[in-house]
């Protein structure tokens, strides 16, 4: 079984990307073998996506060094369509819109050569800025053009190859932003092509039957700067946008399943008419738009019943935090989302709070490190995978520190916590200390005293790679439940 993930724009790669660092950090996603994502921008240098493809990749090479009995870290399988089926991509995750390139708008529709009355119409339907729009960095706010151009999406190589990879049992989610032009307009089309495919598209039958939740994100943030993009029409275009969803989405019982996401619109980003400026800091609500896809997942699939492309019984959510706050916490989560998302968010931050402050200056007698066939020093490890885990580490640290900057802060950790206080680093939590032991080793200390215990406990697991991150995982487990008691 997979899960297919169209993440369109840049909305749905920065939510790909928090997912990624979810199952990174441990959540697993239910019903499935194999995540596939599957990314549609026609913004080939868009900034928001060129960071999420290179953590697609680095996440897909450091799960070759480990295994999935004594470690949760990495758990779930990140695989390409490109693996399953022959498709011609300049990135095995990133999928354009074949003819595109460097063609205006009124290229792309062959205005010149409409008839005159067509000419008129399309002067009607669409402003000469339209018209005249390069179509190389997207659609610019605009899901006018968005729905034309997409459109043609189902024709393309990558649509059939994923139609003829699909199989019994997979899912499909769909993630956009509804108020911007990429996503707003690709949503729906991509949903209306699922549920509407003809014999053209290989085993449509499946695909009008499957299992389909769409995740819908709205306004969250607006723009400043040198844009076209006016973030003063959020709101408008999403009022529509919700109309469009409720008359052909809803009332059709397209999706099993349609999430809604959004925020108070009091972060601002620098405005960037896409390519490499295009991007935008991490926002809580990517990270609750990527727990949506957990909850997907976590539904039996006797609750995900299609038939005849009709949808048995949809369902619509909302996300909300247990009590209002200006600055989010573990605490303030719901209870499902603490004990997914919360705990093994907790493991990697301790994890990689370690190795990077910390695993240099351990003695070269330590326990953990030095027992057993697969050493656990910095010379014994595949330097390639030291450096692609170091580059993932900075990149989950990015991540954090630009969720702590919005107006709406999702500030968990302490990161800037000394070798004493690494397990006071959860905010709202702290290191547990018997008044009977009040000697005992703290903090790092305690933290290796804790490896070295679990070390002895380990199984063989074939290379200093894999002990690495079977240990650790073991290790923040014990931490947060026993120590932590989160």
């Amino acid at each position: 079984m997979a899960l297919y993930i169209f993440g369109i724009g840049g909305t749905g790669a920065r939510v790909v990307k928090a997912l990624t660092f979810l199952m990174a950090s441990g959540v697993q996603l239910p019903n499935t073998q194999s995540v596939i994502p599957i990314l549609i921008d026609p913004d080939n240098a868009n900034g928001d996506l060129t960071r999420t493809l290179a953590l697609l990749r680095l996440y897909r090479s450091l799960r070759l060094h480990t295994e999935q009995d004594t470690n949760k870290f990495f758990f779930n399988e990140i695989r390409s369509l490109a693996d399953a089926e022959s498709v011609n991509t300049t990135n095995e995750y990133h999928f354009s819109v074949s003819g595109i390139g460097n063609n205006r708008f009124k290229d792309l529709l062959e205005l010149s050569s409409m008839s005159a009355a067509s000419q008129a119409m399309t002067h009607l339907l669409f402003s000469e800025q339209n018209l005249e729009a390069d179509m190389q960095v997207g659609f610019k706010g605009n899901p006018n053009i968005g729905s034309v151009v997409l459109n043609r999406f189902k024709e393309s190589p990558v649509f059939k190859a994923f139609a003829n990879a699909f199989n019994q049992g997979d899912r499909i989610v769909v993630i956009g932003s509804i108020f911007g032009g990429t996503g707003a307009a690709g949503l729906p089309l991509l949903i209306k092509n699922l549920r509407d495919a003809d014999a053209s598209v290989p085993k449509h039958e499946l695909l009008k039957n499957a299992p389909v939740a769409a995740i819908s994100v709205l306004p969250y943030f607006d723009v400043q700067g040198e844009t076209c993009i006016d973030s003063d029409t959020f709101i408008s275009k999403t009022k529509a946008a919700l109309t469009y969803y409720a008359a052909n989405i809803c009332r059709n019982h397209s999706v099993n399943a349609l999430y809604y996401l959004g925020d108070a619109i009091a972060n601002t980003h620098k405005g960037a008419d896409g390519a490499a400026a295009q991007r935008n800091k991490a926002h809580f609500v990517e990270l609750a738009a990527a727990m949506a896809i957990v909850d997907f997942m976590q539904h039996d699939a006797s609750e995900l019943l299609v038939e005849k492309g009709k949808v048995v019984s949809p369902r619509y959510f909302e996300y909300g935090l247990k009590e209002e706050t200006h600055e989010i916490q573990f605490r303030h989560l719901g209870r499902r989302t603490f004990e997914t998302a919360g705990k093994s968010l907790a493991q990697y931050f301790l994890f990689q709070k370690f190795l990077r402050d910390f695993y240099e200056t351990m003695p070269a007698g330590t326990a953990w490190m030095r027992n057993g066939n697969n050493k656990l020093s910095r010379d014994a490890f595949d330097q390639r995978m030291i450096g692609d885990l170091e580059q993932f580490n900075d990149a989950f640290n990015e991540w954090l520190a630009e969720m702590e900057q919005s107006a709406t802060p999702f500030r968990p950790f302490r990161r800037d916590v000394g070798e004493k206080d690494i397990l006071n680093a959860i905010v709202g939590f702290s290191e547990q200390v018997s008044v009977l032991h009040f000697m005992e080793p703290k903090g790092t200390d305690k933290y290796s005293k804790i490896l070295s215990r679990r070390e002895e406990k380990l199984p063989p697991l074939g290379s200093s790679e894999r002990k690495l991150f079977g240990l650790f995982y073991t290790a923040t487990k014990e931490i947060i439940t026993d120590r932590i008691k989160l």
